[in-house]
């Protein structure tokens, strides 16, 4: 072992920095939207189509990941989508308060987000995983025990 592990591949990778980039366009344009500093700047009608497309945009890259057999195992790795989230996805009432669900939503996507950014200033190893695909494996073992052994040991079966 040369004292790293492979983290994330390149396809992972570029599906979290791609969608990162859309959610910040969300959060900017959400921001001059909701403050009216669409009008101050003259590009409302602007700002209101990058913000929309924007957002319907953002299941794109994760929709093009799943065509890489790493990342789907990586998504399998983090088995975090239960069928309580999916039933709550596809209700029937999904229209019903749009707007109300939208500004709770983006509320706490927005708190999401600051969270996730705050864990990752504290993180440097996890930065360092996501940047390069690797990780040291004391960082592997102190964080994610079960992920970094089925890891080593399929290292091992390789060579």
């Amino acid at each position: 072992m040369n004292g790293t592990v492979p983290r994330f591949g390149k396809v992972t990778r570029a599906v979290h920095w791609t969608t990162a980039s859309l959610m910040i366009s969300c959060i900017v344009t959400a921001a001059i939207l909701y403050n009216g500093f669409g009008v101050a700047i003259g590009h409302r009608h602007l700002v209101e189509l990058v913000h929309v497309y924007s957002g319907l945009a953002l299941p794109v890259p994760i929709l093009l990941g799943t065509l890489s057999a790493a990342y789907r195992l990586d998504l399998r790795r983090l088995n975090r989508f239960t069928r309580r989230d999916r039933q709550w996805l596809f209700s029937r009432n999904r229209r019903t308060g749009a707007t109300f669900v939208h500004d709770w939503f983006a509320l706490a996507v927005g708190l999401l987000v600051i969270g996730h950014i705050t864990y990752a200033i504290r993180d440097r190893e996890a930065r360092r995983g996501m940047r390069t695909g690797r990780v040291s494996d004391s960082w592997a073992r102190a964080e994610h025990e079960a992920w970094a052994d089925e890891v080593v040991g399929s290292q091992h079966d390789d060579e």
